[in-house]
């Protein structure tokens, strides 16, 4: 049967764009410890635990890595891709999450502003990343650092005695400017015999001082 001259155009239904499916993968040769998120800066990058050389390494966001390309840091995971198709790279497991397995940390006997702690827990907390799982951080201009936005008191820098509004100028005399120099200065300190942090707090200088036992 032939069509009419004006053929009728019905209705088409517009196809529902299909729902990426998040796939959560392990890369074969890293682990990861931690991330550090900088929305305002672009500079949030991933701590990454190569398991084979036991090294941390850092990969700054929009970065490669065994092929997959850095797309997005997020607090507790971070967005990958690789040939078209994005994957989830997660921090903690589930029985990570639950609470079970985790490690805590000995408050450190203090005299004012002096503080006594063990280096095996910092030595711990520095390589395994832990650390930088209950911190967010922002680069700050005015004074020049790292702007402690929010801190967990569950955390090992809270204990340290760094407080939300801080910004952290220098650790050892190592100038901060980026999260990456922070990852850089905590990854020094496994070597010293103490450790100075300089902070501005309330627009005034305080120094933090950290005797290792």
């Amino acid at each position: 049967e032939k069509e009419g001259f004006f053929k009728s155009q019905g209705v088409t239904e517009k196809p529902e764009p299909e729902k990426k499916e998040e796939v959560i993968i392990n890369l074969e040769n890293f682990v990861l410890k931690g991330t550090i998120v900088c929305s305002q800066c672009g500079h949030s990058i991933v701590i990454l635990k190569d398991t084979k050389t036991e090294k941390t390494i850092t990969v700054s966001e929009g970065k490669k890595i065994e092929g997959f390309k850095i797309l997005k840091v997020y607090p507790d995971y971070v967005l990958l891709s690789r040939n078209g198709k994005e994957y989830v790279l997660r921090l903690f497991k589930k029985e990570e999450a639950s609470g079970k397995g985790i490690n805590t940390v000995s408050n450190p006997s203090t005299s004012g502003n002096v503080f006594k702690v063990k280096r095996k827990e910092v030595v711990e907390e520095i390589s395994s990343g832990k650390f930088l799982k209950y911190i967010n951080i922002t680069p700050s201009t005015k004074p020049e650092g790292l702007k402690v936005n929010y801190v967990s008191r569950r955390s090992f820098i809270y204990k340290l005695g760094i407080k939300p509004g801080d910004v952290i100028t220098s650790i050892n005399d190592i100038h901060l400017k980026t999260p990456e120099d922070s990852f850089s200065a905590f990854e020094q300190l496994k070597n010293s015999d103490s450790i100075t942090i300089t902070v501005v707090r309330r627009g005034r200088e305080v120094k933090l001082h950290y005797e290792l036992e």
